[in-house]
């Protein structure tokens, strides 16, 4: 009967020992910052612009070695884009006043919002106090939510502002490509700090209906990211 306790006790031993290695590659951390938001595609036949929007991620990042890793997470991430079109209201022609009526511009901002999990390669390069990175893989999103902000300004007067609900002219779900580079600085034995610029282009068409849309069209975006990245255990 001993031996078949002293057997239990090294199975066990052996998985905790296995169990606190592989905590030992796994480091969660916490990465936001702003993200310039566009679209590639046909959209009204007119150009679009960015959509300053934001992103925000819960992270866990799993070490293979020093040099490589797979970096996953989940949290959200603003997408859209804007147009701008000049406004012409009660327009007439004076001879000798020239133009009278309003005039202006109309900004229209399409904002959506997804939750996004990205799983990313990751291949790390550098000293071990300051490191370089580059990392790529896909990214998978679910809709949120989605909203158009519509924005008059009036030559020589006021603003206007209004907003709608938008989600019904958007697919519910998003998957594209990501592809980052980046900074990172070891501030002690467990705590790190890093910076990325990382890329995405969609590869779904985001458009349902001709709500907004004579075409297919897909996401893009360009994250600014500063993140934060712990040891479980050294």
């Amino acid at each position: 009967m001993p031996k078949y306790f002293l057997i239990l006790a090294g199975v066990l031993l052996s998985f905790v020992q296995y169990a606190q290695a592989q905590l030992n590659k796994l480091e969660p951390g916490f990465e936001a910052g702003p993200t310039a938001a566009y679209v590639t595609g046909f959209i009204h036949g007119s150009e679009t612009a960015a959509y300053i929007n934001f992103s925000a991620t819960v992270t866990g990042q799993y070490k293979f070695s020093d040099r490589f890793s797979i970096k996953t997470g989940i949290g959200y991430e603003g997408k859209g884009y804007a147009i701008s079109t000049p406004l012409i209201t009660s327009a007439n022609i004076n001879p000798k006043t020239g133009f009278t009526g309003t005039s202006g511009v109309i900004n229209i901002y399409y904002s959506t919002g997804y939750l996004v999990i990205p799983v990313l390669a990751k291949a790390t390069f550098g000293s071990n106090k300051v490191k370089f990175f580059a990392n790529a893989g896909p990214y998978f999103g679910l809709l949120l939510g989605a909203k158009v902000i519509d924005e008059l300004q009036y030559t020589g007067s006021k603003t206007e502002t209004s907003s709608s609900n938008d989600r019904n002219d958007y697919q519910p779900f998003d998957m594209g490509l990501s592809a980052g580079i980046g900074i990172e600085k070891q501030v002690n034995g467990k705590l790190s700090l890093e910076i990325e610029v990382r890329y995405n282009q969609g590869l779904l068409n985001i458009a349902k209906g001709s709500g907004i849309s004579n075409a297919g069209f897909q996401n893009e975006t360009v994250n600014l990211l500063l993140g934060i990245r712990y040891k479980l255990y050294e």
